[in-house]
């Protein structure tokens, strides 16, 4: 069995069979013709944004997942957040 942390458990899941995007986190919207990119952190989704190219929401999406996941993005953020 690996050891991993909770949070990144969910780097194992299989993509549902409905999946349009290919990729966790990115769904196409049919009405305004837009890709919607999304994560969850901590429990809580969080809105990434909505593009016109799917490759722009994939990206954003993998940087939404680095900057939620690398220790020191994190603790570089909680210090910004600190010095508001």
């Amino acid at each position: 069995m690996r050891n991993y942390q909770k949070n990144e458990s969910h780097r194992d899941r299989k993509k549902y069979k409905n999946n349009t995007s290919g990729h966790t986190g990115v769904r196409f919207d049919p009405a305004k013709r837009l890709w919607i990119a999304v994560i969850t952190v901590k429990g809580k989704k969080i809105f990434i944004g909505k593009f016109s190219k799917l490759t722009h929401a994939i990206n954003a999406r993998k940087r939404a997942e680095i900057e939620n996941t690398d220790p020191m993005v994190v603790m570089r953020n909680l210090r910004k957040q600190a010095g508001k």
